[in-house]
């Protein structure tokens, strides 16, 4: 999968948030 990916986006959708 994307792991690398996940690593930004679940930190990302919290900062947006």
């Amino acid at each position: 999968g994307c792991q690398i990916r996940q690593a930004i986006t679940k930190p990302l959708d919290l900062t947006r948030a």
